[in-house]
């Protein structure tokens, strides 16, 4: 086995592993998630500045050349662990080879937020983010919590009359935070349904969680941007993503569904032949053609 796929290995068997009273202990945490600092070993088309949004900070990299692509990216972590650094890799691999800018913001998370003050911030945030960007050069994109919290974004962004982006890219989006498929739960070597339901109840704030702004797979899915949606079939989100896509397909999107079979979640950030492919395709997507 490769040094990589041992890498990934132990990072997801870490994962499975967690269990209730580990996850308790992630959501009991009061210390500030906002402070963090990009590990330094990852390069960019440009070099990477930190600014606030409010509360939010926002990681930032310029395009390498001023008319070419942003990537906004959201990252996953069930909205209560910050960045991995495989989130890291892949915006680096990303920028660093088709010299795209980067946008991305480090959303306020649980315990001491829920959705409410985060979507807040984020929503003031996409407001100024989209009047000041041409929103035909810019591809957003999020892993788990978020591409749900993508997906979220732009339904609010559409029913503001906000500029919405050329396209989405989302990875196994959660797009329903007390959904899931329990039968998969065999299958799924990251994520364990039970334990998945806690954080996506406390992110819902005892609210209703299939109000649209907390699980976008209940939200309108007409005048979208294209949707992109990458799954695997050996993830417990499988059957919410797939669902997702036929409404949207449904609803006029010409976005397209990627399902890797046997794949769990989020594997387009891993080291593996099946995610290089993917990276390679995203790539040439944000690569200027002139």
């Amino acid at each position: 086995m490769s040094s990589s796929k041992r890498i990934v290995h132990k990072y997801i068997r870490r994962h499975r592993r967690m269990n209730f009273t580990m996850l308790q202990e992630a959501l009991a945490d009061q210390s500030d998630k906002t402070k963090y600092k990009v590990p330094r070993r990852f390069r960019f088309a440009n070099k990477i500045q930190e600014k606030t949004y409010g509360m939010m900070p926002v990681f930032e990299v310029s395009p390498k050349k001023s008319y070419g692509y942003t990537l906004l990216y959201i990252h996953g972590g069930a909205y209560v662990h910050p960045f991995s650094v495989f989130h890291w890799r892949f915006m680096s691999k990303v920028s660093r080879r088709s010299g795209c800018g980067l946008e991305v913001p480090n959303y306020l998370k649980l315990p001491l937020f829920t959705y409410k003050k985060s979507h807040e911030q984020m929503m003031g945030f996409y407001k100024e983010f989209s009047s000041t960007h041409k929103m035909d050069k810019v591809i957003i994109a999020g892993d788990s919590a978020g591409g749900g919290f993508a997906l979220s974004l732009l339904q609010q962004a559409r029913d503001l009359n906000l500029p919405l982006p050329k396209k989405a890219i989302l990875f196994s989006p959660w797009v329903d935070v007390v959904g899931g498929n329990p039968i998969l739960d065999k299958y799924d070597c990251m994520i364990d349904y039970e334990v998945a339901q806690i954080p996506g109840k406390a992110w819902a704030d005892n609210d209703d969680p299939h109000n649209p702004i907390i699980s976008p797979l209940y939200g309108k899915m007409n005048d979208l941007c294209p949707v992109d949606i990458y799954v695997g079939t050996h993830e417990i989100l499988f059957n919410d993503c797939v669902k997702t896509h036929e409404l949207l397909y449904k609803s006029g999107n010409t976005g397209k569904l990627f399902v890797g079979n046997k794949m769990g979640h989020v594997y387009p950030l891993y080291p593996m032949k099946d995610a290089r492919l993917i990276l390679k395709h995203i790539i040439n997507q944000l690569r200027l053609k002139h």
